[in-house]
């Protein structure tokens, strides 16, 4: 049973994976989600409990948005970062930690393996914190036993997270006036953070990624959105290439703009780098949105 601890009323999916036997002590790789209900009914998130492959296998990181949707009916999903977190030495169990800083405000992902006693099963801890100059203003956790190769899905109604620190840990606004207009439209809808941790088991691709630029695309200049029309932002991609240089798997490394992110994937899907073929690159994209055309009555 998930033990679910949390300093304010939220809730938080946690999708927690171990490797295969050859690759347990591999570093984790922690994506953040967002759920945004647009209904009253939060059942789906609130009890949001399954188990599947660890990705590499059955569930390859293209798929983990439509495998939770799938959980998740009438709710609005979305990636904000990923994560590849480090060991840290000092410490009896193995861990790893990792952050993702933006000016003063920063999300920090701990994992931990608690080996158990010998007759007790072993187990992964998983904490998420929020921090201000550094320190926790937010956290919350979960810890189960996992069977090796087995990735599992958690939520809890302790993990909602208020639209207001919601904003200010993971959205940018050019402007307060931005910024207002962003929260008069989001406020009244209950948002959750999503987890997922989980143990590569395909070989990494080697070598450090790449930064490169992305290519001018056209396409880019109409991100059409109804929910945040006028807004501007960035997504940064983790994109790993095949032997001609065009993408084999995307990992949304960040984004302030998550509402654009399944148009930008479909366009990224057509790039082409083949100065990096078959290695990992880091492309940073400028999006913004515009206000969604009106289609006439009975012009489809």
């Amino acid at each position: 049973m998930f033990r679910l601890r949390s300093p304010l009323f939220a809730a938080l999916v946690f999708l927690v994976g171990a490797g295969s036997a050859g690759a347990q002590d591999a570093d984790p790789v922690v994506r953040v989600f967002e759920v945004r209900r647009i209904n009253s009914d939060f059942g789906p998130i609130e009890g949001l409990s399954f188990r599947l492959e660890n990705d590499g296998t059955r569930v390859q990181p293209s798929q983990w948005l439509a495998t939770l949707a799938r959980q998740v009916p009438n709710g609005f999903l979305a990636q904000l970062l990923s994560l590849r977190p480090r060991r840290v030495a000092g410490h009896d169990a193995v861990a790893w930690e990792g952050q993702h800083a933006r000016g003063r405000r920063a999300v920090r992902v701990r994992v931990e393996e608690d080996p158990g006693a010998a007759t007790e099963a072993s187990g992964t801890r998983v904490e998420l914190a929020l921090l201000r100059d550094g320190e926790p203003v937010w956290s919350a956790s979960a810890m189960d036993a996992l069977d090796i190769g087995a990735t599992a899905v958690i939520s809890g109604r302790d993990f909602e997270v208020s639209p207001s620190r919601y904003l200010s840990w993971f959205r940018e606004a050019a402007d307060l006036a931005a910024r207002e207009r962003l929260y008069e439209r989001l406020r009244d809808h209950s948002i959750w953070l999503v987890v997922t941790v989980s143990r590569p088991v395909r070989t990494p691709v080697p070598g450090p990624p790449l930064r490169l630029d992305p290519p001018r695309d056209p396409q880019l200049q109409t991100l059409e959105s109804s929910v945040v029309p006028e807004a501007d932002g960035a997504t940064e991609l983790r994109i790993q290439l095949d032997d001609d240089g065009r993408p084999r798997h995307f990992d949304i490394a960040s984004t302030t703009l998550p509402e654009v992110t399944p148009r930008l994937l479909g366009i990224a899907s057509g790039w082409r780098f083949p100065e990096a073929a078959e290695r990992e690159i880091l492309v940073t994209v400028p999006v913004a949105t515009r206000p969604a055309r009106r289609v006439p009555p009975g012009s489809r």
